[in-house]
């Protein structure tokens, strides 16, 4: 397969070409859970320098401020206007989340606190389902829930009597963040993948400042003594995590589906537990990566389709075999 750009004639690779567009929704997906699951750690950074509501606040106000800096710098201002509906919607999901996650991360260890993300593809595809009647088979509920339970089951089984609160809230940001994650994608579905981030992310731009506003000692900013690390672990949650990171992850629900492409986020939580225990040091246990192996199948299972509906194009799950089937050396 072929491209010409410029007069200048560029060769794909032709394995390349029979990937579906199925498999590309799932690889972008993948990119952004990859990105996300990157926040946990680095949000540790963070906390050596900054308290849980200073990190949101600085979350929120960088990641908005780059997203009204996008659409200006495109001079496409005018969709937020057209789309503040669904932008509010996802933004009062994805923007609650930081505020509870970072209050919770100053209590719960990061391993925990990994885990117990993994309900949300469950609670983001039931969303989807319910809200707009994204179709969803049986197939989707069974493995997604078992796949979801596991996770959850794994983190609670940690869980000390006087981190229940922390828990709560991290719980309840899960839910939210479920919401915005759906109606994100909704937005992605009308708009492309970075006008849409960058019309909800722009709306977290006042609530950030708000909160900087009621948390940073004004007065007394040498009192906070910042380090290499935790200015890098804030850089990285305030310009991926919040913003640059779902560029791909939208891309993706919006080309397969949330129901179906929140499934891939269920390697989130076990993605995230070797970033912890290479970034954080905390011990990495041969039980997650059971749980792991149990739930990378419960991917495969619920994503999966009959070869004959791929018109002999490749699914993600069946991309292996069919590069080593198409190698000339196979």
């Amino acid at each position: 397969m072929e491209k010409v750009s410029n007069d200048i004639r560029i060769r794909t690779p032709a394995f390349l070409g029979a990937i579906s567009p199925s498999a590309w929704g799932f690889l972008a997906i993948l990119l952004g859970v990859v990105c996300f699951a990157g926040t946990t750690p680095l949000s540790k950074w963070a906390l050596e320098s900054f308290t849980g509501l200073q990190i949101a606040g600085l979350r929120l106000a960088l990641g908005g401020a780059l997203a009204l800096l996008y659409l200006t710098t495109r001079g496409k201002l005018h969709l937020l206007l057209e789309n503040w509906k669904l932008s509010l919607l996802s933004a009062a999901g994805v923007g609650s989340f930081p505020i509870l996650f970072s209050i919770a991360l100053e209590t719960l260890p990061a391993t925990l606190t990994t885990v117990v993300l993994g309900a949300i593809p469950l609670f983001a595809g039931a969303m989807s389902v319910l809200l707009f009647r994204e179709p969803a088979g049986r197939r989707y509920w069974i493995f997604g829930t078992i796949g979801s339970l596991t996770v959850m089951a794994y983190g609670f089984e940690t869980v000390h009597q006087d981190q229940f609160p922390a828990l709560a809230l991290l719980a309840t940001g899960v839910v939210l963040v479920s919401g915005g994650y759906t109606f994100g994608a909704r937005l992605a579905g009308k708009l492309s993948g970075p006008l849409a981030v960058s019309c909800a992310t722009s709306m977290l731009f006042l609530p950030g400042l708000i909160i900087l506003g009621g948390q940073l000692p004004w007065g007394h900013l040498d009192s906070i003594i910042v380090t290499n690390k935790s200015l890098l672990g804030l850089g990285y949650v305030a310009i991926i995590s919040q913003y640059l990171a779902f560029f791909s992850f939208y891309h993706g629900l919006a080309r397969i589906g949330t129901a179906r492409g929140l499934q891939v986020q269920l390697t989130q939580p076990f993605i995230g537990i070797f970033l912890v225990s290479l970034l954080v040091g905390e011990p990495l246990e041969l039980t997650s990566i059971v749980v792991a192996a149990i739930v990378v199948g419960c991917i495969s299972m619920s994503a999966r389709k009959p070869r004959e509906q791929t018109n002999g194009r490749v699914e993600l799950s069946e991309l292996p075999q069919a590069l080593k089937e198409r190698s000339p050396q196979a």
